[in-house]
């Protein structure tokens, strides 16, 4: 293979992978545009470098070590945060970001590109119909909504971090929603107490608990408990 072969093949596959990691990237993922790029440019030069070999088992070797290489890569991009199972699409999205470097180090663009499309396509466009699903319930005895209200008390210097906090937390949720947050002040000493009610599409209460289990690590909580409650008032 000629340098400029070789430079062809690397650049196609750069190209490929920035397209991938641009939306990971976009959507503050932990694997980001660099991370898939370089996952492709590895991938494709670990191939590159198999075909200098005559033997043809030699290349399949290589391939096999480059997937399950990305499986111990990917493992350190899964995260498990409360109950919850953080980081399997952007692993899944890493090992697509492999298959596109072999493909393109094996010069085959057009599969490249086509698995590309589907990866894009699957990361960008799918999300919708899965926040779509998730908010709709399976059975009749979850269409119901179900409320629930967290108390959380601190230093009146806090009440913002506290805030800001509870927020994120229910943002990052989707089975969750915020219906009402507002602070009182404590008559006997300085402590501020935030109070927010959430609602939810039928019985939450794992999801509550791991929200509550989340703040309660804050060392700004000096206290909190959660109810829930039938309807708003």
């Amino acid at each position: 293979m000629n340098f400029a072969e070789l430079l062809y093949r690397l650049s196609v596959a750069v190209v490929l992978g920035a397209i991938i990691g641009l939306e990971r990237q976009w959507k503050s993922r932990t694997a980001g545009l660099r991370t898939n790029v370089l996952v492709s440019i590895g991938a494709s030069s670990f191939i590159i470098f198999g075909l200098n070999f005559p033997n043809p088992d030699s290349l399949a070797r290589i391939a096999s070590y480059v997937v399950s290489g990305m499986g111990f890569l990917g493992a350190g991009v899964i995260m498990r945060d409360g109950g919850n199972v953080k980081g399997i699409n952007t692993a899944a999205t890493l090992w697509c970001s492999a298959a596109i470097g072999m493909f393109t180090g094996m010069g085959m663009m057009l599969e490249a590109l086509v698995v590309t499309f589907f990866v894009f396509f699957s990361n960008m466009f799918l999300s919708p119909i899965v926040r779509y699903i998730n908010h709709r319930p399976l059975f009749k005895d979850t269409e119901s909504e179900h409320y629930y209200a967290i108390s959380i008390t601190c230093k009146k210097r806090e009440e913002m971090h506290i805030r800001e906090l509870l927020t994120q937390h229910v943002n990052d949720d989707p089975a969750i929603h915020l219906r009402k947050l507002e602070s009182k002040k404590s008559d006997v000493t300085s402590d501020v107490q935030v109070s927010a009610l959430m609602a939810s599409m039928g019985n939450y209460n794992i999801g509550i608990e791991t929200v509550v289990g989340r703040l309660s690590l804050d060392s700004s909580v000096k206290s909190i408990a959660w109810t829930s409650k039938t309807d708003l008032e």
